[in-house]
C-alpha cells in the first residue's frame, strides 16, 4: 500500500532548518569575550537560565549558550530569513516544565511569523562536543 503522506498532513512543512555547532568553538568565543557574547546571543531569560546553570556547571552552560545558538540559526534557516535581517534577541528558547524546548517569538516577530507560517517544532540533541538543533515550521491554515 502507497500512502502519499503529503497529501494526507493537515499541515505540510514549509520550513526545515537544520544547525550544528561545535561546543568547543562556543567555548572558546566565550572565553575571549565572555558575559558580552553571551548578552549578545541570549534574551533576558535565556541569560538568567544560563547564569543559573553558570554557577551549576560550566560545561553544561555552554552548551547551553551553544544550543541556543544553533536553534536560533536553525530557525532562520527554516523562515530563510538571514542574521542582518532580524537580531538575536527576537527569539528565545525556553524549556516547559518537562523539559522540552519551545521558541517563544518577540512581538514584533510574532506578528510577521503568525501572518505567514502555523506551528513551529524544535528539537535540540547533544553529544560531548557537538549540539544539533532542527526547526520545522508548518504552513498556516
Amino acid at each position: 500500500m502507497n500512502v502519499n503522506i503529503a497529501n494526507n498532513c493537515k499541515n505540510p512543512i514549509v520550513g526545515l532548518g537544520i544547525d550544528i555547532i561545535d561546543v568547543r568553538r562556543v567555548e572558546f568565543i566565550y572565553k575571549k569575550y565572555g558575559l558580552n557574547f553571551c548578552k549578545k546571543i541570549l534574551g533576558n531569560n535565556e541569560y538568567n537560565e544560563f547564569m543559573q546553570r553558570l554557577n551549576r556547571n560550566y560545561l553544561k552552560s555552554i552548551k547551553f549558550i551553544a544550543s541556543r545558538f544553533s536553534a536560533k540559526e536553525s530557525f532562520y534557516k527554516a523562515i530563510k530569513i538571514g542574521m542582518p535581517t532580524l537580531s538575536w534577541h527576537n527569539i528565545q528558547i525556553m524549556n516547559t516544565s518537562i523539559g522540552a524546548p519551545i521558541m517563544k517569538l518577540n512581538s514584533q516577530l510574532n506578528d510577521w511569523f503568525n501572518q505567514r507560517y502555523g506551528n513551529i517544532h524544535i528539537s535540540i540533541s547533544d553529544e560531548s562536543q557537538f549540539v544539533i538543533t532542527c526547526v520545522v515550521i508548518e504552513k498556516k491554515y
